[in-house]
């Protein structure tokens, strides 16, 4: 079992535990190697603060991920400055912190997971620039105020419900014929009938997009198009095709 250890770091009470992990990188001959480095994981940050700092290292390792639950409840804090090098925010981290209103996602993480947000009603925009991201399951789901979502990378793998009932969500001014985009990514579309031809420039189809759109029978899709998520067309019985362009496009199998 790996220890668990407690700091007070600028007036916050933080548990953390280190672990090894493993990269693959290309040296300079072109070959593939892997390193494997120490990294901080934080497990829990006790807090009264509004505004919480968190450094990029705790004795001279990088903190590598916010864990699961981590902040989960915390009502006193309203803004967060994560490690500039993070990597992955786990399940329900910052999960109904209500008057959380800003933190800085660094373009370093690579996963944000189940409900990481949900229910951070007071969180009104935020900025998702990995150009490589995963989101998983209600990521941000009952964030009832969030109206703005920079999310401007080409491989964003996400869920349909990522970002249910968010003000961005809910704004139908953001929904094109029934099909709400966000970025270039084709989040979710509901009551989608006959041919539906994706806008270009879109990237990413997210997992479940059409589910259930019983009368769409036709889709078209664009040359930007590179990834279909799972199950993306479940339930879509009049479905007869999808026209795909040519070349590399990735899709995560079964997609009906």
């Amino acid at each position: 079992m790996q220890k668990i250890i407690k700091k007070t770091i600028n007036q916050n009470l933080i548990s953390y535990k280190t672990i090894i992990r493993g990269y693959s990188k290309t040296n300079k001959d072109n070959k593939e190697v892997l390193i494997r480095q120490k990294e901080i994981i934080i497990t829990e940050v006790k807090t009264t603060q509004k505004n919480v700092f968190l450094p990029d290292k705790i004795n001279g390792f990088l903190i590598g991920d916010i864990g699961e639950s981590a902040f989960e409840n915390n009502d006193s804090i309203e803004r967060v400055t994560l490690p500039k090098q993070l990597k992955n925010i786990r399940k329900n981290a910052f999960r109904n912190c209500k008057n959380l209103k800003t933190i800085n996602i660094p373009s370093s993480v690579n996963v944000i997971e189940e409900c990481s947000f949900a229910n951070c009603t007071s969180l009104k925009s935020v900025s998702l620039l990995n150009d490589i991201m995963i989101i998983l399951d209600k990521a941000f789901d009952g964030c009832t105020q969030l109206e703005k979502i920079n999310m401007p990378g080409t491989s964003c793998l996400l869920n349909k419900d990522v970002f249910d009932n968010t003000a961005f969500y809910n704004n139908n001014s953001n929904w094109e014929d029934g099909v709400l985009y966000v970025g270039k990514c084709l989040v979710t579309a509901k009551e989608v009938k006959n041919t539906y031809k994706v806008k270009e420039g879109t990237t990413t189809i997210a997992s479940f997009a059409f589910k259930d759109n019983t009368e769409l029978t036709d889709v078209v899709l664009p040359d930007s198009i590179t990834h279909i998520g799972y199950l993306a067309f479940e339930g879509c019985e009049a479905l007869k095709s999808v026209t795909a362009p040519k070349g590399a496009c990735d899709y995560e199998t079964p997609l009906f």
